[in-house]
């Protein structure tokens, strides 16, 4: 399936732009929402996990459906729930 070479693809060229970089990079904040680069990459990380478990295990997908629908309830925000 090409969608998934492309993705299997863009995330091995992530992976080798951000090995070899010293730790404090990713604390550096980019221009997307003030987040920080371990911001945006424990985004990806949670979105990319919740597709798998979409496909994989149903049940654990909506117990993490509801944890996140629960944080905006009560006024979190994305990195509420992604830094988990």
């Amino acid at each position: 399936m090409q969608q998934a070479d492309d993705f299997l693809e863009e995330r091995n060229t992530l992976y080798q732009l951000l090995e070899p970089l010293d730790d404090e990079v990713f604390q550096k904040v980019t221009q997307f929402k003030d987040w920080t680069i371990s911001d945006v990459i424990g985004h990806l990380h949670m979105w990319n996990s919740a597709a798998d478990l979409s496909l994989n295990d149903p049940d654990a997908f909506q117990n993490l459906m509801n944890d996140v629908a629960e944080n905006f309830i009560a006024g979190g925000n994305f990195r509420n729930v992604e830094g988990k």
